[in-house]
């Protein structure tokens, strides 16, 4: 009997120190506080500059999700929530379908693709011209910001589309 006791604390005891384990470092998310400066072009047109945006919130890994605030210059969106390479939610009295995001978590790089009418006014003083406006972080050149577009576009695809192949390496 006594045998059963101890063999049953060691157990008990193990099991409180695995789950202790795992609920201190099993990280499902990851919090994000980027504030950058950030370079918010036309993608077909002539409007660019620089601007000033923050993400603040929490990634989900297992969900691939963000959910927080967003900032660009004076514009706050205090409820948004995004998945890479699908849609830029933001929330309140109604639910306004933003653009397009593309996020890299490890790189802390950001590249949005805005086709609301309202916020594009906004931010450009222009109406909208069927074509998004790009605003990507960090950056702080428009070349350097169409590389970080580009590149986080391509990151994505090969994520989700892991067996096509790239053109310019099909002859190689």
């Amino acid at each position: 009997m006594k045998k059963n006791l101890v063999k049953f604390s060691c157990l008990f005891v193990g099991v409180v120190m695995i789950i202790w384990w795992i609920a201190n470092h099993w990280k499902i998310a990851d919090n994000i506080d980027i504030h950058s400066h950030s370079f918010i072009y036309q993608q077909q047109g002539d409007f660019h500059r620089e601007a000033k945006t923050a993400l603040t919130g929490s990634y989900n890994f297992k969900r691939k999700q963000f959910e927080g605030k967003l900032s660009i210059d004076e514009l706050t969106f205090p409820n948004v929530l995004f998945t890479s390479g699908v849609v830029l939610v933001s929330w309140g009295k109604e639910r306004d379908l933003l653009g397009v995001i593309y996020f890299d978590n490890k790189t802390k790089r950001y590249a949005m693709e805005i086709t609301d009418e309202k916020i594009y006014e906004k931010l450009t003083g222009l109406k909208y011209a069927d074509s998004p406006l790009i605003i990507s972080s960090p950056a702080s050149s428009l070349e350097e910001a169409k590389n970080i577009h580009d590149d986080l576009v391509r990151n994505d695809m090969k994520m989700r589309y892991p067996r096509i192949q790239n053109p310019q390496n099909q002859n190689k």
